[in-house]
């Protein structure tokens, strides 16, 4: 009785949803229209899966102010308890760039609400430079190759792996997170920064939004083998 008790409690962990934390950001600046909160509010209607396995995709539109980041994305991690954590800014570059660390150091401009950062260092004491725990450079590879066998052998999307996310909240957020993971210990759940691209330069929001799909389903994939 116990036996199969154990295998039907593992059987149920097994076949319970993956929960994903994505989040984009509102408009700032010129960027009326932001694209990473264009292309991220479509994937809770896309049917993620990993493994066979569904997806939960929780949203959040995070609004361009240190304050803000600084209380909410902490309170996000301990209200979710993401399986994943996928940033995503918009960034003036042609090209998406999966971005492997995150500064602690050097914010000097002002966010949406005409504020400072009261230190231009985020955690004094802690580490200069967070980094995430993923191969991004593999992981491109395999959402390049996925996005090429969907259109036909042909790839017009560009993946980069970039080592600079800008010292602005781009940047802020991403420290952020990877902080309180490495603050809390929390081994299980990655943490990933995307800048994509303003809209339709060249990408549209929904090859952006495919291109966040892949990207979450082959970390989750590979993360459950």
């Amino acid at each position: 009785m116990s036996e199969n008790r154990t295998q039907a409690q593992h059987k149920e962990v097994e076949t319970k949803p993956l929960t994903v934390l994505v989040t984009g950001f509102g408009p700032f600046g010129s960027h009326k229209v932001n694209s990473s909160w264009e292309a991220v509010k479509l994937l809770p209607s896309m049917g993620l899966t990993a493994n066979g396995r569904e997806l939960r995709v929780e949203t959040r539109e995070i609004r361009v102010s240190y304050e803000l980041v600084r209380d909410r994305v902490p309170a996000l991690w301990d209200e979710i308890n993401p399986d994943l954590c996928i940033h995503v800014g918009v960034s003036p570059y042609k090209s998406i760039k999966y971005e492997k660390c995150a500064n602690n150091h050097g914010y000097f401009l002002q966010d949406v609400d005409s504020q400072f950062l009261e230190s231009s260092t985020i955690h004094p004491g802690s580490p200069d430079v967070l980094k995430t725990s993923l191969d991004l450079d593999g992981l491109s590879e395999e959402v390049l190759s996925i996005v090429a066998k969907e259109e036909g052998g042909k790839n017009n999307v560009k993946i980069e792996v970039s080592f600079d996310a800008g010292q602005y909240l781009c940047d802020f957020i991403y420290y952020t997170s990877l902080h309180h993971t490495f603050k809390k210990k929390i081994d299980k759940a990655p943490v990933l920064f995307v800048h994509v691209p303003p809209l339709d330069q060249p990408y549209s929001q929904s090859c952006l939004a495919n291109v966040l799909k892949h990207t979450i389903e082959s970390i989750l994939s590979n993360k459950s083998n």
